[in-house]
């Protein structure tokens, strides 16, 4: 070959710079720092908005008389507390559950049906059933908290002569 065809590469100089001890520890504890917050973070914004919705509920079943309100506290079996605020029987329970896993439409459907038997049972208009759908994490804690149920007075026991 014609050595002045042939093209060296240029040599490529490089500088390697050890770590301490010290530097790989400290990229450890911030690294683990990091998956920590991360975690809670996580944590924070799954558990929170389940929280409120699942106060809301409480204080709701509890309000319309339900007997069994602290159902709403435990997951997936909150289901039953959301159909008893509804004042709907234990069947729509399955029937839910069925139109989500089969079909998303019909789930959907009976969703929105059912906050809208909710809103129409503490008296409340079909806005209300549009926050209980899109809002449902401050909206069943609102409905909860600002629900007054009717007393019954004793003059409607009372007979008159």
């Amino acid at each position: 070959m014609n050595p002045d065809v042939m093209m060296m590469a240029e040599p490529v100089m490089t500088t390697t710079t050890a770590m301490s001890p010290e530097m790989y520890l400290w990229s450890d504890i911030l690294g683990g720092m990091g998956i920590v917050a991360a975690l809670i973070m996580f944590l924070i914004m799954i558990f929170v908005p389940y929280l409120m919705k699942a106060y809301g509920l409480f204080v709701l079943n509890n309000k319309l008389g339900e007997k069994h309100a602290w159902l709403a506290w435990v997951p997936v079996i909150n289901i039953y507390s959301f159909v008893k605020a509804a004042g709907k029987s234990g069947w729509w329970v399955l029937f839910l559950i069925i139109g989500f896993i089969l079909f998303v439409i019909p789930g959907v459907v009976m969703y929105i049906y059912l906050c809208h038997c909710i809103s129409k049972r503490v008296g409340r208009t079909g806005w209300t059933t549009a926050v209980l759908v899109f809002f449902n994490i401050v909206g069943f804690p609102q409905v909860a908290v600002e629900y007054q149920p009717e007393e019954k007075s004793n003059k409607d026991s009372v007979v008159e002569l």
